[in-house]
């Protein structure tokens, strides 16, 4: 998959009137190596060679991301620090860990956005519910199992979600330390359902069997897995990537750092490649982003204070 990532000549362009004037640190709250650090590093081996910069990618998962956000909204804004930011790390924790998040979702000074991913409603291949209504069923007729990594995280958000929307009498929430405990776990059957993130399912279609998406509308690469919009079932458990800067920022190195991964983003060969991972490339602009985060914030709080879902959930 590194090799299918390596980085494409996309050419070199000035990016509007700012230049990097020493390397640029990537900052992903993941761990190295999961689907989100590479579709990282892809985007920011592009941004390199846009910028003519040496970029530096620096993994500081934990805390469902905001060990990494508290870490670069403190930073100095002058371009050589950005956030690799997702939802969960900028609309969903720090409504539920205010605590541990020492900044402002809406601070941050929002560069660019880069690609959506999707999460999947899946179970082992040797459950017998071999359609969403088998499975609901299944939900509804006993004590079910499930995995996520966290309160706060997608898989449990999405669960929590399902259980209201489809008033699921009982669902037992077990925790682990990240996505591939998850799928381990589902896979080896200690828990009996999960919502995993396309990406990771990619080389695993035929170990799982998938029932629903959470996506607006179906995703190109499980196209026979219907949506549960489709189904009359408002759930959307979509989650957004893009770069964040710290709020000294100045415009002008927003402006310019933005135009630059933008026009990476809206080149035919990198959206080609970040499609085959899974990720659908973003059509938020960056003139948008700033209101996509603030709508995305404002949906995600409206959720979580209508599920009363909290650190200790």
């Amino acid at each position: 998959m590194l090799a299918l990532l390596g980085s494409t000549a996309l050419g070199r362009a000035s990016a509007a009137q700012w230049t990097a004037k020493r390397p640029i640190s990537i900052v992903v709250p993941y761990n190295a190596g999961g689907g989100a650090d590479i579709l990282a590093r892809f985007v920011a081996a592009q941004i390199g060679d846009t910028l003519g910069k040496q970029m530096v990618v620096e993994n500081r998962p934990g805390a469902n991301g905001l060990i990494a956000a508290n870490y670069v909204y403190g930073m100095q804004g002058d371009g050589s620090t950005l956030l690799f930011g997702a939802a969960d790390n900028i609309s969903i924790a720090p409504q539920i860990y205010k605590s541990a998040a020492r900044f402002d979702p809406q601070a941050f000074k929002p560069v660019a956005a880069v690609a959506n991913m999707v999460f999947v409603l899946c179970s082992r291949k040797a459950n017998k519910a071999g359609s969403y209504a088998e499975a609901l069923a299944d939900l509804k007729s006993r004590e079910c199992t499930y995995g996520h990594w966290g309160p706060g995280s997608l898989p449990q958000v999405g669960m929590e979600m399902l259980r209201k929307q489809e008033k699921v009498p009982k669902l037992v929430a077990v925790p682990y330390g990240g996505a591939a405990p998850v799928m381990a776990a589902l896979m080896a059957g200690e828990v009996d359902y999960a919502f995993l993130p396309i990406p990771m399912l990619q080389g695993s279609l035929n170990v799982f069997k998938l029932y629903a998406s959470g996506a607006t509308k179906r995703w190109p690469v499980i196209g026979d897995v219907p949506t549960f919009h489709e189904m009359g079932i408002p759930m959307n458990i979509e989650t957004w990537f893009g770069y964040l800067a710290p709020p000294n920022t100045p415009d002008e190195i927003v402006d310019g750092l933005g135009s630059g991964i933008a026009r990476i983003i809206q080149n035919a060969d990198a959206r080609s490649r970040i499609e085959e991972i899974g990720y659908a490339p973003s059509s938020v602009t960056p003139r948008q982003f700033r209101s996509f985060i603030q709508s995305e914030n404002k949906r995600w709080r409206s959720f979580l204070t209508e599920h009363d879902i909290k650190a200790e959930s």
